[in-house]
């Protein structure tokens, strides 16, 4: 199988904020040149969230890289996490339960085989690719893995 890279949405909250900011700090600008003060912070902080934005599509760095072996978890500020297959027993997907309803989150629990717990919360949340698919392929190639390593054990 392939590695699939999966990048944040562009459409996302900081993108429309960052535009908002830019066009104010545009208006403020056309009104009044003298509140430079207010300019610079909105503009400043418009372009911040732009950058932001499109930050990992001009790194060209994804959030999530599935390969066959492992999944590489690249969040902004940390390093990156490596999970392997092997280690992994089974991935679940958070629910919120709220009085009688209950749905879904954005989070994807990892289940290590150990017993220690979950590993990491795997947040699919702003991704360009919805929770569903992701719950879907991450379950794929997890089956796949314990295939081949099933097929290596017996060989």
């Amino acid at each position: 199988m392939k590695t699939i890279r999966i990048y944040s949405s562009i459409w996302r909250r900081e993108f429309l904020i960052g535009i908002l900011c830019v066009a104010f700090a545009v208006m403020i600008c056309l009104y009044d040149v003298r509140r430079i003060l207010a300019v610079l912070f909105f503009g400043l902080i418009g372009f911040y969230l732009l950058f932001d934005t499109f930050a990992d599509r001009l790194l060209h760095r994804p959030r999530l890289t599935i390969t066959d072996e492992c999944i590489v978890i690249n969040r902004r500020w940390h390093k990156e996490e490596t999970i392997r297959f092997d280690e992994i027993k089974s991935f679940e997907r958070e629910r919120l339960r709220i009085w009688k309803y209950s749905c879904y989150t954005g989070m994807i629990i990892v289940h290590l085989v150990n017993g220690r717990g979950f590993v990491n919360m795997i947040s699919a949340d702003r991704l360009a690719i919805k929770n569903q698919v992701l719950f879907d392929l991450l379950n794929e190639r997890l089956r796949a893995s314990h295939r081949r390593s099933a097929t290596s054990a017996n060989a």
